[in-house]
């Protein structure tokens, strides 16, 4: 299995190919699936930004390479479309050499709806990434999940995970 593969060889560099939030199972939310989009841009070794215009790329595009063995070294994520009010996505990086870059239990710090984490300029890759879904109140969301797909370092394309 290639999720047990990553974690026994300790590579858990996340190439975000694409997420997509799903609404779970919720007293106040009706039982049908709900798909909200997710949109972002990364820095890639070698290439800088991307895209270099400046744009978002919409899932499921991805914004690293496939089969270059080009490191990410920090990205941007947001929530597209029909987006609950309140509904935030916050996330935070583990970068080489550097560590958690923002207080792992405290996601009110964490990088949110479109913000920068990473770094430029360092040739430092993000090695492990933690994503969360926060309510108006700041708490994890129980009624959305996210979900992904990722390619670490030397095996391969994964499938989807949650995250």
């Amino acid at each position: 299995m290639c999720y047990k593969q990553v974690l026994n060889n300790k590579l858990i560099i996340m190439v975000f190919i694409c997420f997509l939030l799903l609404i779970g199972s919720h007293p106040e939310v009706n039982a049908q699936e709900i798909i909200i989009g997710v949109a972002s841009r990364g820095h890639i070794e070698n290439i800088g930004d991307y895209p270099i215009d400046g744009s978002w790329v919409e899932s499921p595009e991805i914004i690293g390479t496939v089969g270059q063995s080009k490191r990410i070294e920090g990205f941007e994520i947001k929530l597209d479309g029909s987006v609950p009010d309140g509904l935030e996505i916050r996330y935070n990086v583990h970068v080489q050499n550097k560590g958690w870059l923002y207080d792992e239990t405290d996601t009110r710090q964490w990088a949110k709806n479109g913000d920068y984490a990473g770094t430029r300029g360092e040739s430092l890759r993000i090695e492990a990434v933690k994503i969360v879904l926060v309510d108006p109140l700041g708490n994890q969301s129980s009624a959305y999940s996210v979900s992904g797909q990722h390619q670490p370092d030397g095996a391969g394309d994964c499938g989807d995970f949650p995250i």
